[in-house]
């Protein structure tokens, strides 16, 4: 489940139990999950939680996981450019641009991003392990 990078606290304003997330747009935005008190209050924090994430699903807030597909044709290249880009404009503690030039192999830049994931997976696990993948 992708959360465009955030899971929002829901907090008390007026009379409404309301998160606080940031559009498409970039514009920050309040949505109210149920009422604190009266009729359609949720007095569980586990459900106003479920409904939270029902709403934030309503608003496009969520996203699925991409499919197989789609995947294959994300390359190691593709996905550290799109890194590189995304950390070194982040606020906090964002990289140098002597550090953000990368550096990698060329064999690796055309390789499809789940098979190297595998690849390194399959090196990590002992070969008779009960959580290695099964050889192919």
């Amino acid at each position: 489940m992708n959360t465009r990078g955030h899971n929002p606290t829901l907090y008390e304003h007026g009379a409404n139990w309301c998160f606080r997330y940031f559009d498409k747009t970039g514009k920050r935005r309040i949505a109210a999950v149920c009422p604190i008190e009266g009729q359609g209050a949720i007095k569980s924090a586990v459900e106003r939680d479920k409904r939270k994430m029902e709403v934030m699903s309503t608003l496009g807030l969520i996203q699925g996981e991409m499919s197989p597909e789609v995947k294959a044709v994300i390359t190691f290249r593709n996905a550290a450019t799109s890194y590189l880009q995304s950390a070194s404009e982040r606020k906090r503690k964002p990289l140098k641009p002597a550090t953000s030039k990368s550096y990698f192999a060329p064999s690796l830049a055309t390789t499809p991003l789940p098979i190297l994931v595998r690849e390194r997976f399959l090196r990590a696990a002992p070969p008779n392990s009960e959580n290695a993948p099964p050889q192919v």
